[in-house]
């Protein structure tokens, strides 16, 4: 019983502290090529719990974050963003954010393991599986 209580309780601050990363996310503004762009005008297609080797030694990413978020921002363009929890702050403390721009080819060869993510970040490419 006891277990079940504590895998629950788990999963619920899981939930919470995904939804409250969200919104985070979408509060973020930051400067592109193209302008300013907002976290909520970008498309979330796929987190990683891993680093893909393609992406990896990307300037100022770090190789060990919790999560990468690729996104697909206006244009198209697309984008990485990693949220670290401030050190110290424990599993529910303020995030600070790394985003990085991705060209096509290197958000292309990210997702390439992942077809549905794929299509997300490229609706109207013709995508061989």
């Amino acid at each position: 019983m006891l277990v079940g209580v504590l895998a629950l309780y788990g999963h619920q601050a899981l939930v919470r502290t995904r939804r409250e990363d969200q919104r985070a996310f979408a509060s973020l503004v930051f400067d592109t090529a193209r302008g300013l762009v907002t976290g909520q005008s970008l498309k979330v297609v796929h987190r990683a719990v891993r680093l893909p080797q393609s992406v990896q030694g990307l300037p100022g990413v770090p190789a060990s974050g919790a999560s990468y978020w690729f996104c697909v921002g206006p244009g198209p363009s697309y984008y990485l963003a990693v949220p670290l929890r401030v050190r110290g702050a424990g599993f529910d403390g303020p995030l600070e954010w790394v985003v990085r721009p991705l060209t096509a080819e290197r958000m292309r060869a990210a997702l390439s393991a992942r077809p549905a993510a794929l299509r997300r970040a490229f609706p109207h490419a013709v995508l061989s599986e």
